[in-house]
């Protein structure tokens, strides 16, 4: 049986989260990459090619939910986090309130290159890992979702 090669995550990105346990299980070729790394749980790895050739630049959000009595302490780590994310590459980092629906928000950044965004998932450190903790200690429903978007181009 082969052994799963390390990914560049080496254990847990810290950005997505991958169920490497659940991805081996599931035998995927990986000659299927988007099924391959999406079993991780991460599309990342698996768009690189299409979109690291477009040069496009990606935004990328993670949408927490809180208790609203959580507000303030969530802001201040999420803070210290915004600080970690600018400091592995992500600029114009940002966090917004969903004025009609309490509780919800929404982190943003932008990142120059796709693959500038694969190495923040090389660059998360332990200290990084606990202060991601520390955040998402504060998301009330499961886990943040976090989704990308990528700079739009004609032609």
């Amino acid at each position: 049986m082969l052994s799963p090669p390390r990914c560049a995550c080496q254990i847990s990105c810290g950005i997505h989260g991958h169920a490497h346990s659940v991805a081996w299980a599931a035998n995927i070729p990986a000659s299927d990459e988007k099924a391959f790394w999406g079993a991780f749980g991460c599309s990342c790895w698996a768009l690189l090619g299409a979109v690291a050739a477009r040069g496009a630049q990606p935004l990328v959000t993670v949408e927490y939910r809180i208790n609203a009595d959580s507000r303030d302490a969530f802001l201040a780590a999420l803070e210290r986090l915004g600080y970690e994310r600018r400091r592995d590459g992500a600029y114009a980092w940002g966090v917004f309130e969903d004025a009609a629906d309490e509780g919800r928000f929404l982190e943003t950044f932008l990142v120059e290159s796709w693959l500038e965004h694969l190495r923040q998932h090389e660059r998360v450190t332990n200290a990084d890992r606990i202060l991601q903790s520390a955040v998402h200690r504060y998301h009330v429903e499961g886990a943040p979702k976090v989704t990308h978007f990528i700079a739009a181009t004609q032609g």
